[in-house]
């Protein structure tokens, strides 16, 4: 198990800005739904960001009835490889979900909390009084250098441990894009084919 850095770097972004942000990793830290539940109602957030996975996407949505039923008003993100491709389908599907953000996130969730207009934030698609809004795609980011270190303050860095030597590890992004086809990874969906790197400094 690897610590959240999409989550991480969204909240760097955010700090950023004086926002207030709390990450769980409840998979890792063995929560349940309870646990989210009793956490929501003790920070009692104005947005919920969900990072989605397509394995276990059904269950990680329970999270958007769960904060609806507490907070009706609460507006609710997520993001994950999934919405590359099945973005208004999940929205949908989905009606407790107002927003899912495609491609990279840590630009696009600043504009979100700071705009009014969300038709003009790029790599998104939302829902607006039950139509689902389409945005234009995203570029994606040439200069990595300007994405903010990862809030590892926010997460228990004790429990990501090495699988051979169960020693604390600290993942480090130092690229984004891959050139290449496989057939089974999303990567050019989600980062791109160009590749593009954060210096050495």
């Amino acid at each position: 198990m690897r610590p959240p850095m999409d989550l991480m770097m969204m909240a760097s972004s955010l700090e950023a800005s004086k926002v207030i942000c709390r990450i769980k990793d409840y998979p890792m830290e063995g929560g349940d739904w309870n646990s989210f539940k009793r956490d929501f109602l003790d920070f009692n957030p104005d947005i919920l960001v969900l990072s989605i996975t397509t394995p276990t996407i059904r269950e990680d949505f329970l999270a958007l009835d769960i904060a609806r039923g507490i907070n009706p008003k609460v507006l609710t993100v997520a993001k994950g490889a999934h919405f590359s491709i099945y973005d208004s389908e999940i929205l949908r599907e989905y009606k407790n979900l107002d927003i899912v953000i495609k491609g990279e996130s840590e630009t696009v969730i600043q504009e979100i909390i700071t705009s009014n207009n969300w038709d003009s934030i790029q790599g998104i698609n939302y829902r607006d009084k039950g139509e689902i809004r389409k945005n234009k795609e995203r570029p994606f980011l040439d200069n990595l250098d300007k994405l903010p270190f990862p809030a590892r303050h926010l997460v228990r860095n004790e429990l990501y441990i090495r699988p051979d030597t169960k020693e604390p590890m600290a993942v480090i992004e130092t690229s984004r894009g891959c050139p290449y086809d496989c057939i089974f990874c999303l990567v050019k969906e989600v980062a791109g084919k160009k590749v593009r790197c954060r210096s050495p400094k």
